[in-house]
């Protein structure tokens, strides 16, 4: 039986090989994620055309539209993240420094742009509907229109700037979240997109909470349990996004070569989210 030669592996560092073993694990990791996102997309869209009818048929017809969209954007994220790895592990495998290397240093391309672009996309749709959400459940809460609107809304504008300002950055030629002239817009982008979410999130449970305890007080507990359920949905979907972002920060912020594999999976997890 033929034995493994030494000289075969690749004449690189450990750091470097740990780096490229990270980009190409996140490669699979993303792919079971977009299954994810698929699967769920599928049932809504089964959920949502059974449960159509003349009287919903606007209201329904949205959130078909949003979930298109955010399918979308998983499929396109998912589809420009296989061709940059393609690209560093097959077309470019001989670059200076092997495949991580060139990842790092060819963000930018068209491709990795168009993937970035569909990724701040879908991020705006999902930050959107958290908002959407926090300003129905507070609309009857006794406080002027403009009180409620103020922190849902100006957090929100906060993180489609950053977002925004990111894209931009990252889609410079030579530039990318690595490299960078003066302000690096990618911590602050996803500490603000975090934020957002786990406050509306919790704001929004704190107030189902509350309706559930009126509810429980005059018709029985089991009246409210609609609304422990619905808390339960949320905190799940935060729960998600919230552990795939800390994922992505932490090792980002540190420099760990592990942060390549949930950068990747980022977008597929915030689409399921």
């Amino acid at each position: 039986m033929p034995s493994l030669d030494p000289s075969w592996t690749p004449s690189e560092s450990p750091s470097v090989l740990l780096s490229e073993r990270s980009w190409f694990a996140g490669i699979f990791i993303t792919a079971v994620a977009y299954g994810a996102a698929l699967t769920l997309s599928v049932q809504c869209f089964s959920l949502l055309l059974r449960s159509m009818n003349r009287g919903n048929f606007k209201t329904k017809l949205f959130w078909i539209i949003y979930v298109s969209l955010l399918f979308i954007c998983a499929t396109m994220y998912a589809a420009a993240g296989a061709k940059i790895n393609e690209m560093a592990f097959i077309d470019y495998r001989l670059y200076p420094g092997g495949p991580s290397a060139f990842e790092y240093d060819y963000f930018w391309l068209p491709v990795n742009a168009m993937g970035n672009t569909f990724f701040i996309i879908a991020n705006w749709l999902s930050d959107a509907v958290v908002v959407w959400r926090c300003v129905t459940i507070y609309a009857d809460c006794g406080y002027p229109r403009w009180a409620i609107l103020a922190f849902p809304v100006l957090a929100y504008l906060a993180s489609f700037v950053l977002s925004l300002m990111w894209l931009i950055q990252v889609c410079a030629p030579n530039y990318s979240p690595w490299v960078f002239k003066s302000v690096n817009f990618t911590t602050p982008f996803l500490y603000v997109s975090l934020a957002v979410n786990i406050i509306m999130t919790l704001a929004i449970v704190i107030r189902l909470m509350m309706y559930r305890w009126r509810i429980s007080k005059i018709m029985g507990k089991k009246y409210g349990s609609h609304y422990t359920n619905l808390a339960t949905m949320l905190i799940e979907s935060a729960a998600l996004y919230g552990t795939s972002s800390i994922l992505c920060i932490i090792p980002f912020s540190l420099n760990h070569p592990i942060q390549n594999v949930f950068i990747q999976v980022f977008s597929e997890a915030q689409a399921s989210a």
